[in-house]
C-alpha cells in the first residue's frame, strides 16, 4: 500500500528550496518565450530575425497553390475563399514551425559540441570555472556562449551553498537533457567531494559521444518519416484531383433522328462534391500542418516515454491485480454475448452469426488475464527504458558513496516506473543491510534479467574495497551503457512507430473522398442514361 501512494503521489514530493530555485532557473527562457506569443517575436526569441514580407510571400506561395487545386477539384468561388482563410490561418503556425526545426537542430549542435569539451575540458583543469571558460574561449560565436559566460559570471558573484547546481541551471535552462544534467552532476560531485574520476569520466565521454552517433540517426530517421507522410498527402491529393480531370463533360451521341446531343457525367457541379472537396483539401492542410508541428520537436527531450498517468494507472492494476474481481466485472458480457449465440443458434438458427457471438463471449471470459499480460509488457517496456538511466546515477555515486547511501541518493529523482521498487530495496537493506535478500528481491516481478544482474553487482561491490570495487563500477557503467544504447533505441523505435501511422492518415481520408466520387459519378451515369433512352 506504501508504494501505491508512492506513485500515486509521486507529484507531492517535498523539494527543497534549493531546487525549486533550480527548476525556475531552467524553466525560465521557456516562460519567456511562451510570453512572446506574436508569430515574429516567437522567431525572434529562436535567434532568427523573419520579415513581415517574407510572410507576404509565403502567404502568396500558400494562395497559388489553392490556385491550383481550385484547377484540379474544379471549385468554386465559396471552397476557394475558405480554403484560402484556412491557409491564412495555418501559415504563421507553420512557419513557426519551421524556424523551431532550426532553432531545435542548433540547440542540438551546440550540445553536441559542449558536453565533450566540458569533459575534456575538466580532465585538465578538475575545476569546474576554469573548465567553463576554455569551453567559452571555443564555442565562441555559438548560442550557448551566453549561457556559459552567464554561468561563469554567476560563479564569480554569488555566493551559495548550491553555487555550481545554480550555475548549471543557467545553461540547462535552454540546453538542459538527461546527458547534460548528469555529466553537470558528476562533475559537482567531483568538484566537492574529489577522488578518482578520470576513468569514470571517459566512460560518460563515451557514452555522451555514442548517443550523440544515436541521436544523429534518430533524426534522419525522422527525417524519413516526414518526407514519407509528405509523399502521401501528395499522392493522395493528386490522386483523387486526377480522378475529376478524367470524368467526360461532353460526350456526344447521334439518336435516331440523326440529332446529335451531348451529356456529361462531370460531378463537379453538384454541391455534394464541392462540399467533400472542401472538407478534404482542409484536412489534407490539417495534416501537413499537424505534421510540420510534430516533427519539428527537441532532439535533446527523452523520446518514447509515456506518460506519468499512464505508467500509474498501468503499476497500480498490475500491482493490485485481483482475478476473482476482474472475472465478475467481464463476466457480465460474457453472459449476455453467449446469451445471444444460444438464441441466436437454436431459435434463430444462424450458426455463422451464433459462432460469432459464442467466440465474443470467450473474448471477454478471458479478458482479465491477457489484460494482465499486456499490462505486464508494457510496464516491462518502461522499465527497460528507465532501468539504465538509474543504474547511471547509482554508478557515479559509488566513486563516493557505499552501494546503499548511492541508492538512497537517487530515490528522489529515480525514473517514476522504477520509485516503488526502489524505495522498497531501500526499506528491506535498511532492515537488513549484510543479507543479499533485498537485492534478490528488486523488480522481481518483472522479467528483466538486466535488473537482476545489476543487483548482484551492486551486491558484490558492497563487499568489496579498493581497486577491485573500483574496476566492478567501471564493468557496471560499461555494460549500462550498452543498456543505454538499447534503452535509447527502444524509444526511438517507439516514437518512430508512432509517427509513421500518420503516413496513413492522407490514404485513409483521400479512401473516403474517393468513394464519394465514385458514388456521385455513379448518380451522374444513371442521370445521362436516362437522358439518352429518353431522346431514342
Amino acid at each position: 500500500m506504501e508504494n501505491e501512494q508512492n506513485i500515486n503521489n509521486e507529484q507531492d514530493t517535498t523539494v527543497t528550496i534549493d531546487e525549486e530555485k533550480r527548476n525556475k532557473r531552467r524553466k525560465k527562457s521557456k516562460k519567456k518565450n511562451k510570453e512572446k506569443i506574436s508569430m515574429f517575436s516567437e522567431i525572434e526569441s529562436y535567434g532568427f530575425h523573419y520579415s513581415f514580407k517574407e510572410f507576404i510571400f509565403r502567404l502568396l506561395l500558400m494562395y497559388a497553390i489553392v490556385g491550383v487545386a481550385t484547377y484540379f477539384y474544379s471549385l468554386k468561388i465559396v471552397p476557394i475563399i475558405i480554403l484560402a482563410i484556412i491557409f491564412t490561418i495555418l501559415t504563421p503556425t507553420m512557419v513557426k514551425a519551421q524556424y523551431r526545426y532550426k532553432y531545435e537542430y542548433n540547440k542540438f549542435d551546440d550540445v553536441s559540441n559542449y558536453l565533450p569539451q566540458l569533459a575534456t575540458s575538466f580532465m585538465k583543469t578538475k575545476k569546474i570555472r576554469e573548465s567553463l571558460e576554455e569551453v567559452a574561449t571555443i564555442l565562441n560565436g555559438k548560442r550557448i556562449y551566453n549561457n556559459i559566460m552567464d554561468a561563469i559570471d554567476y560563479i564569480d558573484n554569488v555566493h551559495s551553498d548550491t553555487l555550481f547546481e545554480d550555475a548549471f541551471a543557467l545553461i540547462e535552462s535552454e540546453y538542459g537533457c538527461e546527458k547534460m544534467t548528469a555529466l553537470h552532476n558528476y562533475l559537482i560531485k567531483v568538484e566537492k567531494e574529489g577522488g578518482e574520476f578520470e576513468s569514470t569520466l571517459s566512460l560518460m565521454m563515451s557514452d555522451n559521444q555514442e548517443w550523440i552517433q544515436r541521436t544523429s540517426i534518430y533524426q534522419g530517421r525522422r527525417k524519413s518519416t516526414h518526407m514519407a507522410i509528405l509523399i502521401a498527402l501528395v499522392m493522395s491529393i493528386v490522386m483523387c484531383g486526377v480522378l475529376n480531370m478524367f470524368i467526360p463533360k461532353n460526350i456526344e451521341f447521334i439518336n435516331n433522328n440523326n440529332e446529335t446531343g451531348y451529356i456529361s457525367l462531370a460531378i463537379s457541379g453538384h454541391i455534394i462534391y464541392q462540399i467533400v472537396s472542401t472538407i478534404f483539401l482542409s484536412l489534407m492542410i490539417g495534416v501537413y500542418t499537424l505534421t510540420q508541428t510534430v516533427m519539428q520537436g527537441s532532439w535533446l527531450k527523452d523520446k518514447g516515454v509515456r506518460k506519468d498517468k499512464e505508467i500509474i494507472k498501468d503499476y497500480q492494476y498490475y500491482k493490485y491485480f485481483d482475478l476473482k474481481t476482474e472475472t465478475i466485472k467481464y463476466s457480465i458480457w460474457f453472459v449476455v454475448f453467449a446469451g445471444v449465440a444460444a438464441v441466436t443458434y437454436f431459435i434463430l438458427h444462424q450458426t455463422i452469426f451464433a459462432i460469432i457471438f459464442a467466440v465474443t463471449a470467450i473474448y471477454y471470459l478471458t479478458m482479465p488475464k491477457r489484460k494482465l499480460r499486456h499490462t505486464k509488457k508494457r510496464l516491462e517496456r518502461d522499465l527497460e527504458k528507465a532501468f539504465p538511466d538509474w543504474v547511471r546515477d547509482v554508478s557515479i555515486s559509488l566513486n563516493t558513496q557505499t552501494v546503499q547511501n548511492a541508492v538512497i541518493l537517487s530515490e528522489e529523482k529515480a525514473p517514476l516506473v522504477l520509485k516503488p521498487a526502489v524505495i522498497q530495496l531501500i526499506e528491506e537493506f535498511t532492515e537488513d543491510p549484510v543479507s543479499f535478500e533485498p537485492w534478490n528481491h528488486f523488480l522481481e516481478d518483472f522479467d528483466l534479467p538486466e535488473a537482476k544482474a545489476a543487483a548482484r553487482t551492486f551486491y558484490s561491490i558492497n563487499e568489496l574495497s579498493g581497486d577491485t570495487a573500483k574496476m566492478q563500477i567501471n564493468a557496471l557503467i560499461k555494460r549500462n551503457a550498452r543498456l543505454v544504447q538499447e534503452a535509447d533505441e527502444k524509444k526511438a523505435d517507439d516514437e518512430i512507430s508512432t509517427l509513421g501511422y500518420m503516413v496513413m492518415v492522407p490514404m485513409v481520408i483521400s479512401i473516403g473522398k474517393l468513394v464519394v466520387d465514385l458514388f456521385l459519378l455513379i448518380l451522374s451515369f444513371m442521370g445521362a442514361t436516362n437522358v439518352i433512352g429518353q431522346m431514342f
